[in-house]
């Protein structure tokens, strides 16, 4: 990330504990500084993904066997419950697997931009221009398909601009909101458990 130290710090965010509605000079980090946060953010964000996968790992495989479970015996289980308890549950399960498939797009793409960003943190980049700088990261997200493309280029610019920070932040969002995809996954999953217990005629 050694090519971003002659990026502006463009930030006029105030400083935390300023008062709100009172002239402050603007909030000035160093482009080391940026750097130094987006490695922090990268790594925060990388544990996160990593450890809600393999949580939701084991609800999406747990569910799976219990439905296979009711669909072998399902003469059996009819007799114990309805058949609204049955496609009640078929519907949670399909719910959980799209939101399993968007965790997974987004934790793959959060693991991606912090394994970029680690490899970046330790080659040492060459001295170039603001527009070769800008040709190189429109070429990088040039490499990426549709619908990521345009987010990718979109936070380019604000680094290219001086707001280094930004693509750690992206990040970060995009592992909070794979943690909230795997924490539907566990409530849709305790949730189908109650009905189905609550449904039983045992």
């Amino acid at each position: 990330m050694e090519e971003m130290r002659y990026m502006p710090d463009t930030s006029n965010r105030p400083l935390i504990g300023q008062g709100a509605g009172v002239p402050q000079a603007p909030a000035t980090l160093n482009p080391d500084m940026q750097v130094f946060q987006n490695r922090l953010l990268f790594a925060a964000s990388d544990a996160i993904v990593t450890q809600w996968e393999r949580l939701s790992s084991w609800v999406v495989a747990g569910f799976a066997a219990a439905l296979a479970l009711i669909m072998s015996n399902y003469a059996q289980v009819i007799e114990m419950t309805s058949p609204g308890t049955v496609k009640a549950i078929l519907r949670m399960f399909v719910a959980v697997t799209v939101l399993h498939i968007i965790q997974r797009l987004l934790a793959t793409m959060v693991q991606a931009g912090a394994a970029s960003g680690k490899e970046a943190g330790t080659v040492k980049a060459p001295e170039m221009s603001q527009e070769q700088a800008r040709l190189m990261l429109d070429g990088m997200a040039g490499a990426m398909w549709w619908p990521i493309r345009p987010l990718v280029r979109a936070s380019y610019r604000r680094m290219i601009a001086g707001d280094i920070t930004h693509v750690g932040t992206y990040i970060t969002y995009m592992a909070q909101g794979s943690m909230v995809a795997a924490l539907l996954q566990m409530l849709l999953g305790v949730w189908a458990v109650v009905r189905l217990w609550g449904a039983l005629h045992i």
